[in-house]
């Protein structure tokens, strides 16, 4: 059971067309190891987060343990796992969490749209490759998967010049 649920959060990570949250009230427990597998995350300014887990006398088993360093460093991080307390979407915007506070819903959604609108109007290449590239361990400016979708992204520019 517990490996169908971590695969569906490594689906989400992996899933080649980037995934937005847009996250109001509260994202505790689950909703945690569910937007950090997601690209980008926004929040309303009454969103509250937590890995709450940890209160529970529980290990997060779905993803946060293992992505949640890398997105906000291992200082937050540990503090917030060690603890489980809840955090401010003020918190989560300064250490890096999200990306965005929104004052309601309704402007949440709106700048999800936006965010979406924005990504959709770039070639689908340049948008996959950061993505790929930012969840391949191992991968660098010389490896030679990285140099082939750099290529294939500015093939379509270059025919425009």
């Amino acid at each position: 059971m517990i490996l169908k649920c971590q695969e569906s959060m490594n689906a989400i990570e992996r899933c080649r067309k980037p995934v937005i949250a847009a996250v109001h009230s509260h994202c505790i427990g689950g909703g945690v190891d569910l937007i950090s597998a997601c690209d980008i995350r926004i929040a309303t300014k009454d969103a509250a987060f937590s890995i709450r887990e940890t209160r529970m006398g529980m290990i997060a088993d779905l993803g946060t343990l293992q992505r949640l360093p890398t997105i906000i460093g291992h200082g937050w991080f540990r503090e917030l796992a060690l603890t489980g307390r809840d955090f401010t979407s003020q918190e989560a915007l300064q250490m890096g969490f999200i990306t965005r506070i929104c004052e309601d819903r309704q402007g949440l959604y709106g700048e999800a749209k936006g965010i979406a609108s924005q990504i959709a109007a770039c070639p689908p290449l340049v948008v996959q490759g950061p993505k790929r590239l930012s969840y391949t361990p191992g991968i660098t400016a010389s490896t030679p998967v990285y140099i082939m979708l750099h290529r294939k992204a500015l093939l379509p520019f270059q025919a425009r010049i």
